[in-house]
């Protein structure tokens, strides 16, 4: 997530694997963000299951892909 951040603040491309995103993804709710969220994480932002992985971490992790 830190690198998705540093490419939104800094107006690049994220260039990491797709793959990784979806790994990403799905061991974050394996874990579960909902005991962090409004401590570290804010609500997820539900977007389409289509959208890019790396779009879904984010929204996932309440950023606005």
């Amino acid at each position: 997530m830190h690198a998705w951040d540093l490419a939104q603040a800094t107006g690049q491309e994220l260039t990491l694997s797709e793959d990784l995103a979806e790994e990403i993804l799905a061991l974050g709710r394996a874990m579960g963000l909902d005991p962090f969220r409004g401590v570290m994480f804010a609500e997820e932002i539900i977007i389409v299951e289509t959208a890019p992985a790396w779009d879904r971490v984010a929204a996932y992790s309440g950023r606005q892909p």
